[in-house]
């Protein structure tokens, strides 16, 4: 778990202003950091919610739920930045500058998740083993994980075979893995669960399409 997760998970949503979306409690007490000029508290909060809400954004397949998150980190970032107060000419053109980086900085990830989201259907298609890794991970221990060599054995290689397949899919992130040698602990990552979820659709479409054809 990120240091951004664990300080979102101790986060109090007592206050009633939050919804359901766990990277926005991050930003509770921003516009006094900002009030107090408190430049690394800010930039922690600002890092650490956006990595925490691209990671949930890129996970899900839709993102409807978000609306009201969305107009929740509006209001932040409209309460925060008035606490500036009148800003200098060099502090505009910085602020805008700054909300030109956010568009680049947002859309590079989007788009390298869905280059991943590609790159794990290629790789699957390719190869049934990856599928079935995937799958497992998904399934066993209730998606919380496994360890190198109870996952190597159930999917029936070698721990070589296994280390060579799973090196691949951390690089696009299908999975993310803990520890060194047989001591490893990987679980789904983002492109993982993304796909899994795909699939998990598509055969149940199918499965609609069969009832329906039997009766």
């Amino acid at each position: 778990m990120s240091e951004a997760t664990k300080r979102t998970s101790n986060s109090s949503s007592s206050d009633g202003k939050f919804p359901d979306e766990p990277s926005l409690h991050i930003l509770k007490g921003l516009a006094e950091q900002v009030k107090h000029k408190s430049v690394k508290e800010v930039k922690r909060r600002v890092y650490d919610f956006r990595m925490l809400f691209l990671d949930r954004w890129t996970e899900l397949s839709s993102h409807t739920e978000f609306g009201n998150a969305i107009r929740v980190l509006s209001r932040r970032e409209g309460v925060s930045r008035n606490m500036l107060g009148n800003m200098s000419n060099r502090e505009t053109i910085a602020y805008f500058i700054g909300i030109l980086a956010g568009v680049a900085y947002m859309s590079r990830m989007l788009y390298t998740a869905e280059v991943q989201d590609t790159q794990i259907v290629s790789v699957c298609s390719q190869n049934e083993t990856v599928a079935k890794i995937l799958q497992c991970l998904h399934n066993t221990n209730g998606g919380h994980g496994m360890y190198h060599t109870d996952l190597a054995d159930k999917v029936g290689l070698t721990s070589g075979e296994l280390t060579k397949i799973m090196k691949e899919l951390l690089q696009f992130r299908a999975v993310v893995s803990n520890g060194t040698g047989e001591y490893t602990f990987y679980v789904l990552g983002p492109t993982g669960k993304r796909y899994y979820a795909k699939e998990s659709r598509i055969q149940e479409v199918r499965k609609d399409v069969e009832n329906r054809d039997a009766d």
